[in-house]
This record gives structure tokens, sequence and C-alpha cells, in this order.
């Protein structure tokens, strides 16, 4: 064998041990923050703990709308504090987060969070007249290195019917959520893009009735052909997601039955696309009141995007409404119903 032909076979072995070496490290990467995804993920459904274990409550309950969408209610200790604690973690870069929400029914609201017995997250409203609070998202960034999450619970003094509610327990959550996440009322259309092929027939932003209450997006097939085809997308920016156990849920509203098939689609083969709304279907969305999609996100490796399609079938009074579209936790049910233009 000639001399340059061996360099050459020592150099292709040399690149391929260079690769075999680089797409080991995102392997063995990618599995670390899917156990970390798999250890941390939570929405206390079916009255579970999940993997967490809750020390020094001696009461809790997992309450919610139904036995399907619940939250963990803990009750509140005069005498010693209680701790929501996870498993053992092993975070080897920084970057990631981890996210919840928790409510208070309590005059004293506080919660503290430690990861390696360090301080990491603090909340307190101090005393209050008003016992109920709403619903607050906790995040920040974890740490590098090995330890227990744990969610501190401050005792109460005189903490009869006093509670903390937890939720929607998420590793690196912001990825997606802040992608899709949306109630269309601050921002007109948040970060999604509204595609239309008609000057009559798109999705629309609507204020509630009365004002304070908001706003939603909403369709309506009147007159829907006259200027096109009768079709008009809600489209998402691209969103990554790197591990399983993500879902994106919200809210739709039907006046009428409107002459429409109405999709959710995502542009991968990762991930099927659903109908939401379609005449010919069997079982029929009950008419005037909200409903709530829910759909699981599938791990990919590429990006893709999340897209409600609008078709109008035939021209119709019947409108569909949507709001609060809401990734990795239970989207609030709107208080009231539509109004329509």
């Amino acid at each position: 064998m000639s001399l340059s032909l061996r360099k050459y076979f020592l150099l292709n072995i040399l690149l391929f041990s260079c690769y075999l070496q680089e797409n080991t490290f995102f392997a063995f990467a990618n599995s670390s923050e899917d156990e970390i995804n798999e250890k941390l993920t939570c929405s206390f459904e079916k009255n579970s703990l999940c993997n967490y274990q809750l020390i020094g409550a001696k009461e809790r309950y997992n309450n919610g709308i139904d036995s399907e969408e619940q939250y963990l209610e803990i009750k509140m200790s005069e005498t010693k504090e209680i701790f929501v604690e996870s498993p053992m973690i092993n975070v080897e870069e920084n970057g990631h987060n981890f996210s919840f929400y928790h409510s208070y029914f309590s005059p004293n609201k506080k919660l503290n969070v430690y990861a390696d017995d360090k301080l990491i997250y603090s909340y307190s409203e101090g005393y209050r007249i008003f016992f109920f609070s709403s619903w607050t998202e906790a995040k920040f960034e974890l740490p590098v290195g090995k330890y227990k999450i744990r969610i501190q619970i401050p005792q109460l003094y005189w903490s009869r019917y006093k509670y903390t509610r937890l939720d929607s327990f998420a590793f690196d959550r912001n990825r997606i959520a802040e992608q899709l996440d949306c109630n269309f009322d601050n921002s007109y259309m948040c970060k999604y893009n509204v595609v239309r092929d008609s000057r009559l027939f798109m999705w629309m932003n609507q204020k509630y009735a009365s004002p304070g209450l908001g706003s939603y997006l909403y369709v309506s097939p009147s007159d829907c052909k006259l200027f096109g085809n009768g079709l008009t997308y809600l489209t998402s920016p691209y969103f990554d997601v790197p591990e399983k156990g993500h879902f994106v849920s919200f809210y739709y509203y039907l006046d009428g039955f409107p002459g429409l098939k109405v999709e959710v689609l995502f542009d991968t083969y990762c991930q099927k696309n659903q109908i939401l709304i379609n005449p010919s279907m069997k079982n029929v969305p009950a008419l005037n009141t909200w409903h709530k999609a829910k759909f699981d996100l599938s791990k990919c490796i590429y990006e893709y995007q999340m897209t409600i399609k609008s078709e109008c079938l035939e021209t119709g009074n019947g409108s569909i409404a949507i709001d609060s579209i809401a990734v990795d936790r239970e989207p609030e049910r709107p208080k009231y119903p539509p109004i329509w233009n």
C-alpha cells in the first residue's frame, strides 16, 4: 500500500472516530435531559404525586374539575414547615429551567425553592385580607450539579382551612411555551400569524362583552366564498420539542353549527394532524359552551409548528371561537361566552 493511500485511510478513520464521539456525546446529553424531564414533569392528575415526596403534611388533596385535570392542594401546618421534594437529578450544563404554578387560600402567601440547599426562588405577598389568589408561575434556571429540588411551604400560625396549591411542574417549559402560550388579550395575536385567501374569511380578534374580560379569536363562514376559496390559517412560530411529556391545549366555542372544517396541523412526521370540527362528524360537540382541546406534543429532532386551519364548506351563520392556548398546564377556561359581530 502506498504512503498516500495509507494516509487517506488513516484520515478517514480519524474523521469517523470524531463523528462517533460527537454523536455519542449528544446521545448521552439527550438521554440525561429525558431522564430529568421524566423525573420532574408532573400535572398531579389521577391523585398522583408522580415522582415527588410530600414531607411533613398531614393532609393533601388532588383537586380540580375532574379526576383527569387536577392540582395538588396541601393543608398548611401551624407547627412545622412542609416540603415537596423531587428525586435526585443531575444537571450537567447551564441553560435548563424548571417551572410550576402556585396559588393560595391563605392570608399569608409564601413559598421558597431550594436546590442543593441553596435558595433559588422565593415568593411572598405578605399578609392580605383576601385569602384567594390567582395562579402565579414560578420559573428559574437550574444550577449545574446533582441535587434534589425542595419546595418549602413555611408554617403558618392559625392555619385552619389554609391551603397552598401547586400544579404543572415542568422541565424546560419555556422552549415551547414562549412560542405557543397566548390568551389574545394584551398582544393581538401574540406570535401567531394569520394567513387567508379571502377578504371576508379570516381569524379575527374580538373583545368580550364587558371591559377587562380580555379577548379571543373567532372565524365565521358568513359569505366566506365570496372572494376566495374559504381557507384561513392561524400559524405558530417554529418550536423545538427536545423531550417527551409536553402538551398544548386551548378552549373553543361553537355558536350554532358552522359549515366549517377545523383542523390542528403539525408540519412534521413526528406529530399526527387532528380534526377538531367537521360537519360530517358523528359526535358533534355541544353548542354554545366552551370545550377544551388537548394534544400531546411528540418528541422530534426537527423543529415544527402548529397551525389551526379553518376551511369554509358552506356559507352559514355559525361561528367558532378559540381562547387560552397553553403549554404544559391547564388553560384558563373563559368565564363568559363570545359575542359575535
